[in-house]
């Protein structure tokens, strides 16, 4: 895993104006303005500006897709940056803007700055927050322009509603480039394992730049990113237990923040974590604990078959290295148990660890021959369960807050005798309720139709919740995937991408 190293590392530009924005923001919230902690981070600011204007032109700080950009050029941060840089891309999501635009300006003065974070702050309240910005960055505040959120906007001319936060519907380009990554994951696998079947070896390059599109989406859009875990195919289980496998792990490092390489590292290693059941019967490539004897047996050696095929990768030995240790350990528990046998529990690595987790929500959540699936409600309460003795708590709390205590895809009755299925749950959603979108039932046979997109915390004025909810199931013991909802239906370029063949 590569590591940032920030004793030696010249902090950029963009990640200085990030800084004092957001310090500055947060102190306006809770200081006079004749405060010494307040002042410095004016003066801060204010300096971080006036180096970005020596050149005499305006500087613009945008967010395009998930990432920030300084006058088009990419911000590049350090792992300690992410924090900062995640609040400062929710504020500008509340706001419903893209970007700032700073025109150089003489002597700014200091009330003129506090004016702007005030501003700033305030315009998350108003109904229409890019509209009021525009009214009311003038005047002495004329040097400070907002750049409306394109996505969003383009969505509103297209007459779909828009969630705070980027949380509504999602683009038809970003759906399509969503499919189109998944699919060609699965396309990956699926030549792996025939070139394993043929004794041939197998290079990583495809897989690589697979995993990559898969991060492109997630960062662009997270609700997307995460849709595409909801796939299941009962016909081609292994390959999808595989690729949604390798999606919520990318997801849960990215919660974790780990840095672009570390991400495809990790979602290398869910691909390919069970490769060692190519060729093994149905039955047995399945969860170990249900089996006996020398299937029992023939069904944990899948680890060390894995191991031996991903040291024959035609690859560099550190990213083989990167994949074999997780691959090694996802199914050995903290407490000992599982196998293969580590009488270092406690050592078992990061990857490790979160392939745990997301393989066993994952296995759960799918049907096999031998047993229904659970809800992912129901699944969920397992990996909590489990939290308190083999998987790690920290970790398990961390998939919670991001799948959401409803997870994805989940298909939910209302109280007010609505269905729904749930989205994404917001990053700063401590409640846990999640967005979810309302499915217009149709006559008997058909399918349901999309409705709009509703937030699950909405209350009355009596503090009551708007909707409630009554229980949950798995969409597909009615026929549905909720990729086709939460994505939308694929276009007419994507029909030829098969995700779940019948």
């Amino acid at each position: 895993m590569s590591q940032d190293h920030p004793e030696t590392r010249r902090v950029s530009d963009g990640e200085e104006l990030l800084t004092a924005m957001f310090r500055l923001l947060q102190v306006v919230k809770i200081h006079q303005a004749n405060n010494k902690l307040f002042m410095d981070n004016v003066a801060s600011f204010r300096q971080t500006l006036n180096k970005l204007w020596a050149n005499g032109r305006p500087v613009e700080c945008a967010l395009l897709r998930g990432r920030f950009y300084l006058n088009d050029e990419r911000i590049v941060y350090s792992a300690a940056m992410w924090n900062t840089a995640d609040k400062i891309a929710d504020f500008f999501q509340d706001r419903r803007i893209s970007g700032l635009k700073f025109s150089p300006a003489q002597g700014v003065a200091d009330e003129s700055i506090v004016s702007l974070m005030d501003i700033l702050n305030r315009a998350k309240r108003e109904p229409s927050p890019y509209e009021w910005l525009v009214e009311n960055l003038t005047g002495e505040l004329a040097w400070v322009k907002a750049k409306k959120d394109e996505d969003q906007e383009k969505q509103e001319k297209d007459g779909r509603p828009v969630a705070a936060g980027g949380l509504g519907h999602v683009s038809p380009e970003l759906a399509d480039e969503a499919r189109r990554a998944y699919s060609q994951a699965l396309t990956v696998l699926r030549a792996a394992y025939k070139r394993l079947q043929d004794k041939r070896k197998i290079g990583l390059q495809k897989a690589k730049r697979a995993v990559q599109e898969l991060i492109d989406v997630l960062f662009a859009d997270e609700a997307a990113f995460l849709a595409l875990s909801t796939i299941r195919n009962g016909t081609d289980s292994l390959f999808t237990h595989s690729v949604n496998t390798a999606v919520l792990a990318i997801g849960l490092g990215y919660r974790l923040r780990l840095n672009r390489g570390a991400l495809e590292q990790l979602g290398l290693a869910g691909l390919f974590h069970d490769i060692g059941k190519v060729g093994a019967p149905l039955q047995v490539a399945s969860v170990a604990g249900r089996l006996d004897g020398k299937e029992l047996a023939l069904a944990k050696s899948h680890v060390l078959a894995s191991l031996f095929h991903i040291i024959q990768f035609n690859a560099t030995f550190a990213l083989k290295l990167a994949m074999i240790v997780p691959t090694t350990e996802h199914h050995q528990g903290l407490d000992g148990s599982g196998y293969p046998q580590n009488k270092n529990p406690q050592k078992i690595s990061l990857f490790g660890r979160i392939l745990a987790i997301v393989d066993q929500y994952v296995a759960m959540t799918s049907a096999r021959p031998w047993r229904p699936e659970m809800t992912p409600f129901e699944a969920l309460k397992v990996i909590l369960d489990k939290a308190t003795k083999d998987l790690d708590p920290l970790l398990v709390k961390l998939f919670v807050n991001m799948v959401g205590p409803w997870p994805v895809g989940s298909l939910l009755a209302l109280n007010t005798r609505e269905l729904a299925l749930s989205k994404i749950t917001p990053t700063n959603r401590e409640d846990g309720y999640p967005m979810a979108m309302l499915l217009n039932v149709g006559q008997d046979g058909q399918l349901p139709t999309p409705g709009e997109i509703v937030d699950l915390g909405e209350k009355n004025s009596d503090g009551s919740l708007r909707r409630r909810v009554l229980n949950c199931f798995h969409p597909s013991q009615y026929g549905l995937q909720p990729v086709d909802y939460l994505l939308g239906p694929p276009s007419a370029a994507e029909t030829s991408h098969s995700l779940y063949p019948s």
